[in-house]
């Protein structure tokens, strides 16, 4: 097992840790609950297109905003992509559906990992093989291994292997597919960005656009690009914002304890660890809900007592149930693990 303490909630741990909890085997590996495994990344949990945005929450269902079109059910899911006005899904059974109704994709088994490209739609199997469906340059990715996780943009496609190294099919990869040592990838019409393992993120142009300067930036877990614009995500829940609209950055400057990021055009949106979500800059097709600016504009809500609260205790674990409280969004709970202590 991982030697790391980690919460008992399985989504929670470390994206390193290489044990499945349930039954100590390496991963990936299969077995009736290895869609726990996916359940376990929390990266493409949020995903943005020109029109709209997608986003599951920690029930599996998918959260929609904006203007989204797809012929596709895309009501549940464990992850979501989009690119543009394609996206996808990948299902808790290791299935995947698009937003176009490719029968391809739809014959996938045993996904772990998606990506959505402006014309084609990429999964990771649990072997860390790739299978691609859409644009023929951008899927020539049979003989990839090892693949982590998979990046998709306008023509091509990157892979991160299990190491931290890139693979790259398709056009406008030359400056980022000799690159190591990388932890995440954010791809947008015009920039690739570049989060490396120690915290750094690099943002690379695509044909005739403009870099941006992220040099400053540390402790960042996962960047996203836009047009002209980049964001950060830092360890602490707070985002670094590299665009030229000062009113957008000090919006998003000023998020605390946000868990997801997403971006494109000139929108950022992010989902903090209550579930909800911020938004700034363009929101003509209403692709975000800024809880920001509802939870200041109205009043004061008094909610219910909780009622009816149980206590089970073991030698291994605590766990509390209560009544729901009608319209509370989440709970605090404090546990006082010194008997004699008053407080």
């Amino acid at each position: 097992m991982c030697d790391r303490r980690h919460r008992s909630t399985f989504r929670m741990w470390p994206q390193d840790c290489t044990k499945c909890r349930f039954c100590t085997r390496p991963f990936p590996h299969k077995g009736e609950h290895r869609y726990l495994v996916r359940m376990g990344r929390n990266d493409n949990r949020i995903a943005l297109g020109d029109t709209y945005s997608l986003y599951v929450d920690n029930q599996g269902n998918i959260k929609k905003y904006g203007n989204f079109s797809s012929t596709e059910n895309f009501s549940t899911g464990v992850q979501v992509a989009a690119f543009d006005d394609h996206a996808a899904v990948l299902l808790k059974n290791g299935t995947v559906i698009s937003s176009d109704g490719n029968a391809d994709v739809k014959e996938w088994k045993h996904i772990k990992y998606i990506a959505a490209g402006k014309d084609h739609t990429v999964g990771v199997t649990d072997e860390g093989t790739v299978v691609c469906a859409g644009n023929e340059s951008a899927c020539k990715v049979s003989e990839w291994k090892n693949i982590s996780s998979v990046y998709a943009g306008n023509g091509f496609t990157l892979g991160l292997t299990n190491d931290g190294a890139i693979k790259a099919s398709g056009s406008n990869t030359d400056a980022v597919s000799n690159q190591s040592n990388v932890r995440h990838i954010s791809i947008s019409d015009n920039l690739i960005a570049l989060t490396k393992k120690d915290g750094k993120v690099t943002i690379y142009p695509i044909g005739s656009a403009e870099s941006l300067d992220t040099g400053s930036w540390t402790d960042i877990q996962s960047a996203a690009v836009g047009n002209n614009l980049a964001v950060g995500l830092k360890k602490d829940g707070t985002v670094n914002i590299s665009y030229g609209d000062e009113e957008v950055v000090n919006k998003v400057s000023s998020w605390k304890s946000i868990k997801h990021v997403a971006a494109n055009g000139s929108t950022v949106i992010g989902i903090d660890s209550y579930g909800k979500m911020h938004g700034a800059g363009d929101n003509t097709y209403k692709q975000y809900v800024d809880t920001t600016e509802a939870d200041t504009n109205k009043q004061e809500e008094t909610l219910g007592e909780v009622k009816n609260i149980k206590v089970d205790v073991t030698t291994a674990n605590v766990v509390i149930k209560w009544d729901t409280v009608e319209n509370a969004s989440y709970y605090e709970v404090s546990v006082n693990t010194d008997p004699e202590s008053k407080t």
